[in-house]
């Protein structure tokens, strides 16, 4: 009775409130004995940072030592393990890592003994997880991809004959392999924005690749990012005292890469595409593709890589007649005219900088054709070998022994329908042209264009066309021209192959509605 009347009694609510009250009390305790338990924990801040500092004292102290390798690798694999997981995620992407596979290969930042192995690994860790579903999906039992694999069939036949048989066996494997992860690529597309994320994906490695290139002119020495004017020996080294005839006098931009052609390449290819990209970009994204433009512009005027630049001349002068006929051509006429003064003002001496480096043979271009279309004469039906045509400068009637000619398979023929022409054999060479020419014939004799494959043919595959006259490289998906010549190709015959089967469609329903109407006619006698 008496602890009855000494506790006061109070209501629900202030029972609620006093406990609510408690709650907060030992909560703010408990954080309180949290904090002081972690000020007990020292913080990785002070002795990571010295840690960094300390490797970064290192890598400058010695650039090239273990440490800075150790580091280098560590990025590598980081970002490789990173760049493969998220290609997993997103499957269109993985164009951009071949095409910086591709390039990045080819330039002095993979040294010449492990940047074959690399490209290849690299290719096939970024194109193996598209396999299945090629096989899953029966591509390679569809039109021109069916008479692809034929054609490859054959290629893989050569080996047995060719003249450097682990090279052709190299080359065809890895053809293969990057093709067919187009062909998976271009039957994800169903539509024309399905070709447009394929594009700037493209463009992403392509900006890449010139933001690169930009870093090199800006920082590298002089004597890496332009080509030597004097000839080369067997090694690759310079000559002292001589001139290369085909340099014209004039030292060439080069870039992150050992040749011009190879910047020049970079040049057709990224115009190409930001061109026929335009259309599908917003406002802030043709700010971004007009810098590119020029950029890589500006790059190709200092390689002096007149063919790639003029083959996209050609393909832009293309367009615009198809686009706006007479309007188009005149507005050409007047760029033309323009360059040209331009030109005069600037060089000065405008005939002696257009017939630098023998003009007249293409740079000595002409002597090698001649030769080899005898070598080709001589093995018109199974040729040499599949892309080992620069193993016939080793044959004893080849009267140049020592330069760039000395490089095995590895030389150019510098006209890609010629290269097919000794490797294959003319027969599978007028098949291979058939297979890459007949969907964008069958394209451009329909009136519709859904999927706007028209300006991607004119703005990229004319001027790649143009460019395997002077170069070789654009055609069975070898390094930056060939991806984007054999991926455009990929969606023509995508879109070539939708067509048809539109067609049979329409024409079945055709031929059912009569049979029915006939059959109800039937019923109602």
């Amino acid at each position: 009775m008496l602890q009855k009347l000494l506790v006061p009694r109070i209501s629900v609510a202030q029972a609620a409130r006093r406990a609510q009250a408690v709650q907060s009390g030992r909560a703010l305790f408990d954080d309180i004995s949290t904090v002081e338990a972690r000020s007990q924990i020292p913080s990785p801040v002070l002795p990571g940072s010295i840690v960094l500092v300390a490797l970064a004292l290192l890598v400058l102290s010695n650039p090239r030592g273990p440490v800075t390798l150790l580091l280098a690798g560590c990025v590598a694999l980081a970002a490789l393990v990173a760049a493969v997981l998220y290609t997993q995620r997103h499957r269109s992407s993985v164009i951009t890592m071949i095409l910086l596979v591709e390039m990045l290969s080819s330039s002095f930042l993979f040294p010449q003994g492990v940047n074959t192995t690399a490209r290849y690994g690299l290719d096939f860790l970024f194109c193996a997880p598209l396999l299945p579903l090629l096989l899953r999906r029966g591509i390679l039992r569809k039109g021109g991809f069916r008479l692809l694999t034929i054609y490859f069939a054959w290629c893989l036949f050569t080996v047995a004959y060719s003249l450097v048989p682990a090279y052709s066996l190299g080359r065809a494997l890895s053809s293969m392999l990057l093709i067919a992860s187009l062909a998976v690529l271009a039957f994800d597309v169903t539509d024309q924005d399905g070709v447009a994320d394929l594009l700037r994906n493209y463009l992403v490695g392509c900006g890449i690749i010139v933001a690169l290139v930009a870093f090199a002119a800006l920082f590298l020495p002089h004597n890496i990012t332009f080509s030597s004017i004097e000839m080369l020996d067997a090694n690759g080294r310079p000559i002292p005292g001589t001139i290369d005839y085909a340099s014209g006098g004039i030292s060439r931009f080069v870039g992150i890469f050992t040749q011009p052609n190879e910047l020049g390449a970079l040049v057709i290819v990224t115009i190409g595409a930001a061109l026929a990209y335009w259309k599908f970009a917003s406002k802030r994204g043709r700010l971004l593709l007009a810098a590119l433009i020029a950029t890589a512009a500006a790059f190709g005027i200092a390689a002096d890589s007149r063919s790639s630049m003029a083959a996209s001349m050609l393909g832009v002068l293309a367009f615009l007649v198809w686009k706006y006929r007479w309007r188009g051509l005149l507005a050409c006429a007047a760029v033309a005219a323009a360059l040209v003064l331009a030109m005069a003002f600037t060089v000065g001496d405008l005939d002696s900088y257009v017939s630098r480096g023998n003009v007249a043979s293409l740079t000595g271009r002409t002597d090698v054709w001649n030769y080899a279309m005898n070598q080709v004469k001589a093995s018109p039906l199974l040729g040499y070998g599949y892309e080992v045509e620069g193993q016939i400068y080793q044959l004893k009637y080849f009267p140049l022994w020592w330069g760039p000619w000395d490089e095995g398979p590895r030389s150019s023929l510098h006209n890609d329908y010629l290269s097919h022409l000794v490797g294959v054999g003319v027969p599978a060479t007028l098949f291979w042209l058939f297979i890459i020419l007949r969907p964008w014939a069958n394209l451009f004799r329909q009136k519709d264009d859904p999927w706007a494959l028209k300006p991607i043919f004119l703005l990229i595959v004319l001027p790649l066309l143009i460019l395997n006259c002077a170069e070789s490289g654009a055609g069975d998906c070898h390094y930056s021209t060939g991806l984007l010549f054999m991926l455009c190709w990929a969606l023509a015959e995508r879109a070539r192959l939708l067509r048809s089967e539109k067609t049979a469609q329409d024409n079945t329903s055709a031929n059912t509605a009569p049979t029915l109407i006939s059959a109800i006619a039937a019923l109602d006698r």
